[in-house]
């Protein structure tokens, strides 16, 4: 079956789920739709504006001077570097962001529910848009796509389409109206579709 074809919002939801944890063939990251996007808790949002810092190992040890003050970001990437051969400057950057920055984010949002999420995806996907992008995956042009969908042509009989929202400066969470949704869509052999991330954007 090819993967531009007419979706569900059942066809939607159960894609959702299917995805949920998987590996992503192309990153092998998993996939956080549900976690992050959907079924996280208002507590849980607002912590994803506060970093996770990482944890140092022997081959990314965190470097301090003889005074014992932590060295720059840039003697850090260097150090690695030389005594990690074959290590890009652009995975070391990487490395020093996960120990010393952390994945925080400077805003999050979340659907309202998994029937909003099954609802806006299934307009996503079937979008001109969106199955011109999946077609991508069907030729194998593409391995990876992502499709921006803007719902400000949608009518919610309920008014504004609305998503929970925090920032940095107001981490109470607050239902707020959003304009567009994003999809990353990875193609999955030997004729399925994985979502990576789905989210409603402000």
């Amino acid at each position: 079956m090819p993967r531009a074809r007419r979706y569900t919002k059942d066809e939607v939801i159960a894609l959702l789920q299917q995805s949920e944890g998987r590996l992503s063939p192309v990153t092998h990251q998993g996939g956080h739709t549900l976690e992050k996007h959907v079924l996280i808790g208002d507590q849980q949002l607002t912590d994803r504006l506060i970093p996770t810092l990482g944890t140092a190992n022997p081959n990314r040890p965190i470097l301090v001077n003889p005074s014992g003050q932590v060295v720059s970001k840039a003697d850090h990437i260097e150090i690695w570097k030389e005594t990690n051969v074959g290590l890009s400057t652009k995975q070391a950057k990487k490395d020093y962001a996960d120990l010393f920055e952390g994945d925080a984010v400077g805003k999050a949002g979340a659907f309202a529910d998994l029937q909003q999420a099954g609802v806006l995806g299934k307009f996503a996907l079937n979008s001109t848009a969106g199955q011109a992008e999946l077609a991508k995956l069907d030729a194998g042009t593409k391995d990876r796509i992502t499709i921006d969908y803007s719902v400000e042509n949608l009518h919610n009989v309920e008014g504004e389409w609305r998503m929970r929202f925090v920032c940095k400066g107001s981490d109470i969470p607050a239902m707020v109206p959003f304009t567009k949704v994003f999809l990353l869509v990875d193609k999955l052999d030997p004729d399925g579709i994985h979502i990576q991330t789905f989210f409603p954007v402000a």
